[in-house]
């Protein structure tokens, strides 16, 4: 039997980048679905649109939930960097457009676009994750993904209600921006190197619609 990579073999022989850039990626994409339950008192304060209050929380996690499966299928046909690439860039997006919108329906419409690029750069580092590391390691990633949620469970609401008080309810988008940015370049050059699936699921792409 095979015995469990130590955790820090997850930092080194190239994989240290890759690791810190996944794990940061989760972490952020935890703070901004949480973050939003202390900023919609102040966005609707700002922004009216009650009636579009629900969809700010519910689309975020539909785009995440519909992108995924899709995600999945492209990062087998085409390698993991392009679409994660791709859904990480869409992630960036809906988080400027979130923190920009000038209306409520324009910030439920930027959530969903958050949302989706969310669940796809999630749902391609995770194929990623079973293709590069070992199977002694992957156990302990996935602990570590986990383990990402538990900050921004803690103290997410708390970092919202700080931003909303202080610099303004939008500031708790643009804040993480830079990081996602930095959490991208840290996790593109291992990717760069994963070439696509030797085999392709059969089920259609089309199945989450």
């Amino acid at each position: 039997m095979e015995s469990p990579m130590r955790w820090r073999a997850l930092f080194q022989e190239g994989r240290g980048k890759l690791t810190a850039g996944i794990l940061l990626v989760e972490f952020l994409v935890a703070v901004e679905s949480l973050v939003v339950i202390a900023i919609m008192p102040a966005a609707r304060r700002d922004l009216g649109g009650t009636e579009f209050y629900g969809l700010v929380f519910a689309g975020f996690s539909l785009a995440a939930l519909v992108l995924s499966p899709i995600a999945g299928r492209a990062a087998d046909r085409r390698g993991a960097a392009q679409p994660f690439l791709l859904f990480g860039m869409l992630f960036v997006a809906g988080t400027l457009f979130c923190g920009l919108a000038p209306s409520m329906p324009l910030l439920a419409l930027a959530r969903i676009v958050q949302g989706g690029g969310a669940g796809g750069a999630y749902t391609v580092a995770l194929a990623a994750i079973t293709r590069i590391y070992p199977q002694s390691g992957r156990a302990r990633v996935l602990a570590l993904l986990a383990g990402a949620w538990i900050v921004p469970g803690l103290l997410g609401p708390s970092y919202g209600a700080l931003m909303a008080s202080t610099l303004g309810w939008r500031w708790a988008f643009f804040s993480i921006i830079p990081l996602t940015v930095i959490a991208i370049a840290l996790t593109m050059p291992a990717l760069r190197a994963l070439p696509p699936a030797d085999q392709l699921s059969p089920l259609s792409i089309r199945w989450p619609l």
